[in-house]
């Protein structure tokens, strides 16, 4: 899956398989049974999703995470500090 994933990702192909909105949900049902406190970096993965989906990406390929990164000055794919 990540494969696929990279080529959409390197030919900025944002067709959805899995949308934003998706995952989203996906995440969700998982943190409210699991809790945040205990899942960490699920809530942390939610939250981009959430900006994902606030900034119009909702109906987009997960991969459109990306432009959440790019949104608060990440650069995806480079490493921080």
């Amino acid at each position: 899956m990540s494969t696929l994933k990279l080529a959409k990702l390197v030919d900025g192909d944002l067709a959805a398989q899995a949308a934003v909105s998706d995952v989203l949900y996906n995440n969700r049902l998982i943190l409210d049974a699991g809790g945040a406190q205990r899942l960490p970096l699920m809530a942390a993965t939610a939250s981009l999703y959430e900006r994902a989906e606030a900034l119009g990406f909702g109906g987009s390929d997960m991969i459109a995470v990306v432009e959440a990164l790019r949104e608060a000055g990440a650069e995806p794919g480079v490493a921080s500090g």
